[in-house]
């Protein structure tokens, strides 16, 4: 059975990946329209892209290991990101890999808070 907090993470990993399809899937309506003008303001649709990839593996990890182990796993890959980071000849490719990296560590303080909250009501996730 679900913990209150448990049900409060599931419909945020939910929420967050609504809201960035829904950003991507309106960028799509634009793109449609007018290409050019699309391209030109696609800056935004870096960040939903990473956010739903992200969200998106953290919907996929609670279904196998705990909130707290997908806090370590995301940290782990951002203090890995950091330290080794990587350059492209790609602007595209360079923009995306930032944008991943900040959408991770939007989800570890997202994640991190949930499992506090849990942690106060006194069950493990």
């Amino acid at each position: 059975m679900q913990t209150t907090t448990q049900k409060a993470t599931d419909m945020m990993v939910e929420a967050n990946i609504a809201s960035t399809q829904k950003t991507l899937d309106e960028w799509a309506a634009k793109f449609k329209a007018d290409p050019v003008h699309a391209l030109e303001w696609s800056a935004p649709v870096f960040a939903a892209a990473a956010h739903l990839r992200v969200w998106q593996e953290v919907e996929h990890y609670l279904t196998k290991i705990t909130a707290t182990e997908v806090v370590e796993l995301l940290r782990e890959r951002v203090l890995d990101r950091a330290r080794y980071s990587e350059s492209s000849s790609s602007q595209a490719h360079n923009l995306m890999d930032r944008d991943m990296l900040a959408a991770q560590a939007d989800a570890i303080s997202a994640l991190a808070y949930a499992v506090r909250q849990e942690a106060e009501e006194g069950a493990p996730r």
